[in-house]
């Protein structure tokens, strides 16, 4: 099986074109457990149909653990590939062939998952059907009408070393103890969880970068207005009216103010010590590996926070946004009056859609990271930009962060203890 990598789903055209100039002339991989290769095809003939139809079914029901070594789980039908050359399949429409199919293997989010992807090779057209890894379910055949029984409704067909058969009882009833055990027992493994950045930067640096921003103000005192007084306005916030009032600071006012700070300015070297520190935190990465041969959905991994473990978010401490709100401004602050709405943002949660995201409760003491779906066999690894760990006095001890793991489509949970142990 030299010259392609048979253990990877092979991604993009030019990979996908490699496969099938590979498989030209190879006789032994044209019906393995993984792979099914067609020379004549015709995308319109109802029996090419059936034929799709039944591999996709059983290529989904197969045992995801043996069907994790070759495609990372996916299995292949590749259509017109010849004995020794690119023969190409006859029509070019795969629209009404998938809707066909899907009669047969189930309708998107109920069926099988698989996808339908045509390569033009040498001037023609070759087609792939590739399907997605084994679930945690059993999909029969829905409908045999004018398919001439090459598909039965009701049956259950799985692909063994290389054919497509229907299962017989004892290996139905296998499939299910099988299922029945991996949605009881959800073995998860977590082998990442940081990192944690430790300590702040040092004073010397944060007193120097302090000090350049008032002498950067000082060099550009304002001048006064010619309006004198306060300005009233009108402004739409958060669908509400209000009036707001300020003024421009005069020189001395502005001066005044910064000399006050140069008196007060522990505090403030506080708030841009954290800010300089977290600016230059890692994101929190998480990785898990799903063991139990099962496909988990709607995952919620919710990972308590010890001391002196803290979550922050580093959109908080921007230095400059810091400096903006610690340094004076040329005019006085806002001064909101009359009816409005305050800013809700900071309760908001965006969830984006297929994608993992998290969510941190008011204590900042929990961490709950959602992801869509985890499947059996692969290591999974997440990178939350929003979220960093941080422990502003060290660490001088081992941390254990204990974590809950829930899925939507299993029953129960599953805990563990990741520790992290203090630097050398």
């Amino acid at each position: 099986m030299g010259g392609f990598d048979m253990s990877r789903l092979p991604l993009g055209s030019e990979e996908r074109q490699q496969l099938a100039r590979h498989l030209a002339g190879k006789s032994d991989l044209r019906e393995t457990y993984y792979l099914e290769v067609k020379s004549e095809f015709d995308l319109g003939n109802k029996n090419d149909q059936a034929k799709v139809a039944k591999f996709i079914l059983g290529a989904a029901n197969r045992d995801p653990e043996i069907a994790s070594q070759y495609f990372d789980g996916h299995a292949i039908m590749v259509a017109g590939i010849g004995d020794n050359d690119i023969k190409g399949v006859t029509g070019t429409e795969t629209k009404d062939l998938d809707k066909k199919v899907r009669s047969i293997v189930g309708a998107s989010g109920d069926g099988p998952r698989y996808d339908i992807v045509s390569e033009e090779i040498d001037g023609k057209n070759v087609v792939f059907f590739i399907v997605g890894r084994p679930m945690n379910d059993i999909f029969p055949a829905l409908a045999n009408a004018g398919f001439n029984n090459l598909v039965k409704d009701g049956h259950i067909y799985h692909r063994t070393s290389g054919e497509t058969n229907e299962m017989t009882g004892q290996e139905l009833r296998q499939r299910i103890r099988a299922l029945k055990t991996a949605g009881e027992v959800t073995d998860v493994a977590l082998s990442k969880l940081g990192p944690i950045t430790c300590g702040v930067v040092a004073e010397p640096l944060v007193r120097r970068r302090w000090n350049q921003a008032i002498s950067q103000l000082r060099s550009s005192a304002p001048a006064r207005s010619e309006v004198d007084g306060s300005l009233i306005d009108l402004a739409i916030r958060d669908s509400l009216v209000f009036a707001k009032d300020y003024y421009q600071r005069t020189p001395d006012e502005f001066h005044n103010r910064l000399d006050l700070l140069e008196q007060q300015d522990e505090q403030y070297l506080r708030s841009l010590r954290n800010a300089m520190s977290v600016e230059r935190l890692t994101p929190l990465t998480i990785a898990l590996t799903l063991k139990s041969k099962t496909h988990l959905k709607d995952v919620q991994m919710a990972i308590d926070i010890p001391k002196p473990v803290v979550i922050l978010d580093p959109n908080d401490f921007s230095v400059e946004q810091t400096l903006r709100k610690l340094l004076p401004s040329k005019w006085t602050p806002i001064y909101d009056h009359g009816a409005h709405l305050a800013d809700l943002s900071a309760s908001s949660i965006f969830n984006h859609v297929g994608l993992p995201w998290s969510e941190i409760d008011q204590g900042r003491r929990r961490l709950t990271v959602h992801i869509p779906d985890v499947r059996y066999g692969e290591e999974r690894v997440f990178q939350f930009e929003d979220v960093v760990l941080w422990a502003p006095d060290g660490l001088d001890c081992e941390i254990e962060f204990k974590w809950r793991l829930t899925a939507g489509n299993v029953p129960g949970a599953v805990e563990g203890v990741y520790v992290i142990q203090p630097p050398a």
